[in-house]
């Protein structure tokens, strides 16, 4: 389990480190504009980090790299990307009864 969390922690590294550099931000516009300290990032972008960020952080970290926050909650496996399929499938079932006239109230 300790290895797979290893490997989560590296993945969201990678992912967020490509985000920024696409985006042409530097770790210190982030700390200037957002408070996030540019060693804590580094750590983020390098896997240095000893646990996972909670999901309200991601949520901050996707905001800054303006992205959805699926993404990331998807790369450390806080949800699934079955999960989010299965979720919008089922979404448009019921909207899909409902434009027919069921009384179907979720």
């Amino acid at each position: 389990m300790r290895v797979l969390k290893e490997e989560r922690i590296k993945k969201l590294g990678e992912y967020i480190k490509n985000k920024r550099i696409i985006k042409n931000i530097s770790a210190y516009q982030i700390e200037k504009n957002h408070g996030i300290d540019r060693s804590l990032w580094s750590k983020l972008e390098n896997g240095k980090q000893k646990s996972l960020p909670k999901p309200e952080f991601l949520m901050q970290i996707a905001k800054i790299l303006e992205i959805n926050y699926v993404e990331l909650y998807v790369v450390v496996g806080y949800i699934s990307t079955k999960s989010i399929v299965e979720y919008f499938s089922d979404s448009h079932r019921i909207r899909e009864k409902d434009k027919r006239g069921n009384n179907f109230k979720p």
